[in-house]
C-alpha cells in the first residue's frame, strides 16, 4: 500500500503595505499629499514653529494650574506626633495581638483610637501635634491591663512600654 504524501505549499511573505495616500493639487498647482500624511503636516502652513509654541503654551498652562491650586497637604503629609510602643509579658516576651487604646484625657468619652499590637508587640498612633495628654491602656485576654499617660508637646514621638502580668488561676 503506497502513502500519499502532500507537499506544503510555501508562499513568499509579503511586506506589510501603507494605505494609500492620494496626491491632490492646492490652488498654485502644486502636488500635495492629502491630510493625514506626514509630510503634509510638515508642509502645511501652520508649520512646526506654530505647533512647538503651541505644546509651550499648553504646559505653562497646566504648571500654572497645578501650582495656582489649594495649598492644602496631600492626606498622609500633614504634621502629626506619634504614640508608639511595644508590649511584652513578663519575662521579656512580645505579646502580638494586644489590645492597645487611646484614650484624650480631657476629651469627652467615646472619643477613643484602637488597635492590636504586631507580631512584635508593636503599636502606633498619629495624632495632632498640639499640645495634650492622652492615657494609653494595653490589654490582653488572661493577662491584667495596664494603663499609662502619654504627655504630647509638638511633632515628638512618645514611646510607651507595657509588661503585662499574667492573672493567676
Amino acid at each position: 500500500m503506497k502513502t500519499k504524501t502532500t507537499r506544503k505549499m510555501r508562499t513568499k511573505t509579503s511586506r506589510l503595505r501603507l494605505p494609500f495616500v492620494a496626491a491632490t493639487k492646492d490652488e498654485s498647482g502644486a502636488n500635495r499629499l492629502a491630510a493625514g500624511c506626514s509630510r503634509c503636516f510638515r508642509r502645511s502652513r501652520l508649520g512646526i514653529p506654530f505647533v512647538a509654541a503651541l505644546a509651550a503654551v499648553c504646559v505653562l498652562l497646566s504648571v500654572t494650574l497645578g501650582f495656582a491650586g489649594d495649598k492644602k497637604p496631600k492626606p498622609g503629609q500633614e504634621p502629626f506626633a506619634l504614640i508608639a510602643g511595644s508590649v511584652f509579658r513578663e519575662p521579656g516576651y512580645a505579646l502580638p495581638e494586644a489590645k492597645v487604646v487611646l484614650i484624650l484625657k480631657d476629651a469627652p468619652k467615646g472619643k477613643k483610637l484602637e488597635t492590636v499590637t504586631s507580631p512584635r508587640g508593636e503599636f502606633t498612633f498619629r495624632v495632632p501635634p498640639t499640645a495634650a495628654t492622652y492615657i494609653v491602656k494595653a490589654s490582653l485576654k488572661g493577662f491584667h491591663s495596664e494603663e499609662k499617660e502619654a504627655v504630647v508637646i509638638g511633632e515628638d514621638r512618645v514611646d510607651v512600654t507595657f509588661v503585662l502580668v499574667p492573672e493567676s488561676k
